[in-house]
């Protein structure tokens, strides 16, 4: 489920002319830099952000957290500004 809630910020980003943006090189990398994708040991690459932050579980699992790094965050939560919103 949370997969999925990447590929969906990733499909917003793309262009109506994509069919694939989960395979598309210019999407993939647009992703990269505006931190779609994104991991703490990017923080010295010059085209990725490295602003996420992580830490480990009791159960051995990597959780993206909050800014002070203690409460886990979900995919939706990081990413709500790439998400569409559904109109009802």
């Amino acid at each position: 489920a949370q997969a999925r809630v990447t590929l969906e910020a990733i499909r917003s980003i793309s262009a109506a002319s994509v069919q694939g943006s989960s395979t598309d090189a210019d999407t993939l990398a647009q992703s990269v830099s505006l931190g779609i994708m994104d991991a703490p040991q990017l923080g010295n690459n010059p085209f990725a952000r490295g602003e996420m932050r992580t830490r480990i579980d009791g159960r051995g699992a990597n959780l993206a957290v909050d800014a002070e790094g203690f409460e886990p965050v979900s995919e939706e939560e990081r990413l709500s500004q790439f998400l569409r919103k559904e109109q009802g």
